[in-house]
């Protein structure tokens, strides 16, 4: 029986590939994601917390994987 996998952890290193295909498109991508997660009204933690709620309920795999792991490189958990 052949197990049907969506995702690879190995993926996510060809994001910047996305470059290479639409630089306005990526572009933008990169400049609201950086601005979503700026401080704010909402402190960066606060911000963080959000966005990985947010990934669970997409569903978004990738989106978890890297809003987890900024989030432990910035010490959310404190």
């Amino acid at each position: 029986m052949t197990k049907n996998i969506f995702y690879y952890k190995s993926d996510l290193s060809r994001i910047s590939e996305f470059n290479k295909i639409s630089p306005e498109t990526f572009k933008l991508f990169a400049s609201f994601d950086y601005s979503a997660l700026s401080e704010g009204e909402l402190n960066k933690k606060t911000k963080r917390l959000i966005a990985i709620a947010i990934a669970h309920i997409t569903g978004c795999a990738y989106c978890i994987e890297t809003h987890v792991k900024a989030a432990k490189k910035e010490d959310v958990d404190k």
